[in-house]
């Protein structure tokens, strides 16, 4: 990895928890560079789902840059390309629950608000633990997805 990308200080990090469920975590500062960095990952994951379903856990959210929300969009599309119908979404932080909302409804979407990521994961039929569910897909052969993480700073 670049120089450049080990100053971003932020963390991303996108894997498949379940045969059709992806999952985006997103902690600490979210830009634009990150969210560009990603995508390709977020959309080699979704070409091998026949119907994909997407949970966006942003519970530990700090901030995110403007410039973000417009790569966001780009995520949406993809997502909505891939044949994906539902987005559950997980935040405290009222600034990108607008924001997903705005995304969402310009990409005809419907984004279903959660308190927990717990709850997030039942609502889509994930039963793997939500903590360990990244992890998770590293080893178990069920979960052969991509899984990719975009490093602190």
């Amino acid at each position: 990895m670049n120089g450049a990308a080990r100053q971003i200080s932020n963390c991303l990090e996108c894997g498949q928890i379940a045969p059709e469920v992806v999952l985006l975590v997103a902690t600490g500062r979210v830009t634009r560079y990150a969210m560009e960095a990603l995508l390709p990952t977020f959309q080699t994951i979704l070409a091998r789902m026949r119907w994909p379903g997407w949970i966006i856990d942003t519970s530990e959210l700090q901030d995110f840059e403007p410039g973000a929300v417009g790569v966001g969009t780009d995520w949406f599309r993809s997502f909505k390309d891939a044949g994906g119908e539902k987005v559950i979404f997980v935040s405290g932080l009222a600034t990108a629950r607008m924001a997903a909302m705005t995304i969402s409804f310009a990409a005809r979407l419907p984004l279903e608000a959660c308190p927990t990521l717990a709850e997030a994961c039942d609502r889509l039929g994930v039963t793997h633990p939500p903590a360990r569910a990244l992890r998770q897909a590293d080893t178990d052969p069920a979960m052969s997805g991509e899984r990719a993480k975009f490093p602190r700073g």
